[in-house]
């Protein structure tokens, strides 16, 4: 008989964590909102030291100076620095974010349609409903920040849930056997 090995017994121990965080998130969207601006704005503040870091290197070896590196690494400190200072501000642009984004993705797969059409795919109809209802979605979401913000939370509760149930699916397989 197979003993599980000590990485089968940490990702089940991980996939606890996972699910108890999904619970966490949750039942308490507010704290979540604000642990997201956190994260996004550290994410931005390293972005925009890695960006001067960039400029530096690539000045030092091109002959045209990438000046936008400069311009685009302090901005995003800024960003971070007011973000995590104004956690309300960096919510409600997160959430506008969000739904900018969604619409950007469906705009682009719309801007492809005349493929599937030339194709006489079916794809061109499915394509055409969804990103036309993703649309709709979000431009409600845009002018509906509570809205935007719930189905942020919900989607990273949802992940960490499903994270957490493939580690302990994965801690109790074969594959974590010796």
């Amino acid at each position: 008989m197979k003993s599980r090995t000590s990485s089968g017994w940490i990702e089940i121990l991980c996939g606890v964590v996972f699910i108890l965080l999904a619970f966490y998130a949750f039942s308490h969207p507010a704290a979540t909102l604000g642990a997201l601006v956190v994260v996004f704005s550290i994410g931005a503040i390293f972005k925009g030291v890695s960006n001067i870091f960039l400029y530096n290197t690539l000045s030092s070896i091109s002959i045209k100076k990438p000046y936008i590196l400069i311009v685009t690494g302090i901005l995003n400190i800024l960003i971070g620095i007011i973000f995590l200072f104004k956690i309300k501000v960096g919510a409600l642009t997160l959430t506008a974010l969000f739904s900018i984004w969604f619409i950007i993705i469906c705009i682009s797969h719309l801007t492809n349609l005349y493929v599937f059409k030339e194709k006489k795919s079916g794809y061109y109809w499915f394509t055409l409903i969804i990103n036309g209802i993703g649309l709709v979605i979000a431009f409600w979401l845009l002018f509906n920040p509570i809205a935007s913000a719930a189905t942020i939370i919900y989607l990273v509760s949802f992940y960490l849930m499903l994270t957490g149930i493939f580690s302990i699916t994965y801690g109790f397989s074969d594959m974590s056997k010796k």
